[in-house]
């Protein structure tokens, strides 16, 4: 009798059946599959570089190409603000190139008479010093709005001397704001009442000064800075 061993080594066996091809479907499954993982990076890249470009885009827009600061002992209304940034807009030109002209007002609002005994106050007045710190340290405000010049150079020595002797021009006498229709202004106090009247009325008293070019450092803009103050200012 045959051993089992020599029947198996006898049998009968069958070559198996060819695989059967895969359909679309199943071979862009296997794909998906595999790859899957690596999609999901290539999104998540794709979602940080648009993110980046956007971020860089709105910055490169939102940056000014003139930027006067206001120091003052009280805070000038919104619209007050934004008529003044547009009218000497008119004198400017485009510096950073993203096909607009805009001029900034930054306020800087201390009020030493009414910090005395009000913590709020007081700590408003800080938190001003300290950005308008770091605006001189940073040449950020090329031009100053200021309720008191003398005093300003006394605390912080960074303005550029008028041809004749004085730190400042007031208001009336910058042709480039004072013949300007700055309009009027709205504005809501905490009390509930609305106050309202004439910007240029508002600004009168103030004076525009500008400021020393930083001594050992290079301004690409300060041409540009020199041309905008002869046109403000008519000259002076």
């Amino acid at each position: 009798m045959a051993s089992e061993y020599i029947k198996y080594q006898l049998r009968d066996v069958k070559p198996a059946e060819p695989p059967k091809p895969l359909t679309k479907e199943e071979k862009l499954r296997n794909w998906f599959d595999y790859h899957k993982w690596h999609l999901v990076i290539a999104a998540v890249l794709i979602i940080i570089a648009a993110d980046l470009a956007h971020s860089a885009y709105v910055s490169a827009r939102s940056v000014p190409d003139y930027q006067i600061a206001y120091v003052g002992t009280k805070t000038l209304p919104s619209d007050t603000v934004s008529a003044l940034g547009a009218a000497a807009a008119a004198f400017g030109e485009d510096l950073t190139g993203n096909g607009e002209i805009t001029v900034s007002v930054v306020q800087y609002v201390k009020n030493t008479e009414e910090a005395a005994g009000n913590e709020a106050v007081a700590g408003s007045n800080t938190a001003s010093e300290i950005r308008l710190m770091a605006d001189l340290e940073d040449c950020t405000s090329a031009f100053f709005l200021l309720e008191d010049p003398e005093a300003f150079e006394e605390s912080y020595m960074v303005l550029q001397p008028l041809s004749d002797g004085r730190l400042a021009l007031p208001f009336e006498e910058v042709p480039g704001l004072a013949n300007a229709d700055l309009g009027t202004y709205e504005e809501s106090l905490i009390t509930g009442e609305t106050v309202s009247g004439e910007s240029a009325e508002l600004l009168t008293g103030l004076s525009l000064a500008r400021r020393l070019p930083r001594e050992g450092s290079e301004n690409k803009n300060q041409e540009a800075y020199d041309a905008f103050w002869s046109k403000l200012t008519g000259g002076k």
